[in-house]
This record gives C-alpha cells, structure tokens and sequence, in this order.
C-alpha cells in the first residue's frame, strides 16, 4: 500500500524545493494526480480523497472478522468493562 504522505517525503527527498507549499491547492492536484496515476497502473493506493489507516480505507475494514462468540476473550472482557 502507498500512502500519499510517502509520495510528499519520497519527492522530498529526491527533488527537494523549499518553495512548494503543501497547504496549497496546486499540491494536493498534483499528489492526487500522482495517486491516480499509480491506482491506474494498478499500484495499491489509498484512493483519492479517502481516509486509509492500517486497517480500514474509506471506511470499510481490510478484513472481514468473524463476530465474536459467547466465551472468547474480546466477549468478556467487554463484559467486565460494562459491569464496572
């Protein structure tokens, strides 16, 4: 997965310009064309204008996990969390 952050820092590093303004319009355009550009070119990307984390992007989970069941661990210390 590439992260458009780790395009800011790799240009960063490769062609570094003291000038360019990151809160500017004509950077985030051109970022996001270059995220674009890599999705088209079936790179995996966090697509544009979408928030991606370690496990989720845009919202929906990377993994689908099985719903917990009566005895696991997660299900009761849950249980204990809300009795208290």
């Amino acid at each position: 997965m590439i992260w458009p952050r780790g395009f800011v820092a790799a240009a960063s590093f490769w062609n570094y310009n003291s000038l360019a303004d990151p809160r500017s319009a004509t950077f985030v355009q051109s970022i996001n064309a270059l995220n674009d550009q890599l999705q088209a070119r079936g790179s995996l990307v966090c697509p544009t204008n979408c928030s991606c984390d370690y496990l989720t992007a845009c919202g929906k989970p990377y993994l689908k996990l099985a719903p917990a069941k009566e005895g696991d661990a997660l299900t009761m210390a849950v249980r204990r969390a809300r009795a208290a």
